[in-house]
């Protein structure tokens, strides 16, 4: 390059240029790789920000459902214990193995107690409705019977009539609720007389870990009573939790019981994946950070009935 001056011409010298295009070219990459370093660092945090969101709010979720489990009462090697709920593969069916599964189906425990037939001794095989009645004052009334909650009867629990239709009135200080179940009572039950028979209301629910195309979304199942493989599926039949569990082996089975004085205590290992920033970070530095967050909670049910 060549500058005139007056009648004077001057130039940069070839080493002139190469130190000066050398400056350059390290202040520049220089300026590249801190750019560079900060989107990755801003991206990490971004991704571990969400993935910690996505655990909390999952399993504030599910400690909000599964601490309301009635426990089932089961038979486990020749020992009765208390259990919240079964275990089930992803494709809603019954889970058979002794390790972790993809879901677990519990009966969550809505209210009571009602009196069933307060004027009778007896609910006839075949019966197709009943009545349940509870006090009016607004400390003890349990919440009003809906459709497709579970009325469980205090003498027979194995029997389960899911309620198609409710009826309401009032009778002193009772509310009476006329319900229409299915399916009908398929041994009739009986009670001494003079003795109340009680009744409280369930409503069975399932939260599973489900295959939806590269990845795994956690699903809520409000009504899983008729649950089944034909219907899971169903997206009018489920919630999606979150859509960020980790695709790696054992992480979508996050499931599973653990059996301690008698009692099954219902195991949650959760693991998701960011799947906003992951695939850019993971050709960055895979092996330096985590995009994955692992929570562990134990629960126990609080009602039986």
């Amino acid at each position: 390059m060549k500058v005139a001056v007056g009648s004077r011409c001057f130039a940069f010298t070839l080493v002139e240029m190469m130190i000066a295009t050398g400056i350059f070219t390290i202040v520049a990459l220089v300026g590249y790789l801190l750019i560079s370093s900060s989107s990755v660092l801003l991206a990490e945090n971004i991704s571990l920000n969400h993935t910690n969101t996505t655990v909390r709010g999952s399993l504030d979720r599910l400690s909000a459902e599964l601490n309301q489990a009635v426990q089932y009462s089961t038979v486990a090697n020749g020992q009765t214990v208390l259990s919240p709920g079964t275990l089930l593969n992803s494709d809603s069916s019954t889970y058979t193995g002794s390790g972790s599964a993809a879901g677990i189906l519990f009966d969550r425990f809505i209210g009571g107690p009602f009196v069933a037939n307060d004027s009778s001794t007896s609910i006839a095989t075949n019966a197709t409705s009943f009545a349940l009645s509870a006090s009016k004052t607004s400390f003890t009334s349990p919440p009003t019977p809906q459709v497709n909650d579970v009325a469980i009867l205090q003498s027979d629990t194995s029997q389960r009539p899911l309620i198609r239709s409710v009826s309401s009135s009032t009778s002193g200080t009772n509310n009476l609720y006329t319900v229409t179940v299915t399916p009908a009572f398929a041994t009739a039950i009986t009670w001494v007389s003079g003795m109340k028979e009680t009744a409280y209301l369930v409503h069975r629910k399932a939260i599973i870990v489900v295959p939806n195309g590269a990845n795994y979304e956690m699903r809520l199942y409000p009504d899983a009573e008729s649950l089944s493989t034909s219907n899971y599926n169903n997206s009018s039949s489920y919630v999606v939790l979150t859509t960020d569990i980790g695709k790696n082996s054992g992480e979508n089975t996050p499931f599973s019981l653990s059996t301690q004085n008698g009692s099954t205590f219902l195991s949650i290992a959760m693991r998701v994946n960011d799947q906003l920033y992951n695939n850019y970070l993971a050709t960055r530095q895979a092996t330096e950070f985590n995009t994955f967050l692992r929570a562990d909670a134990m629960m126990r049910p609080r009602n039986t009935y």
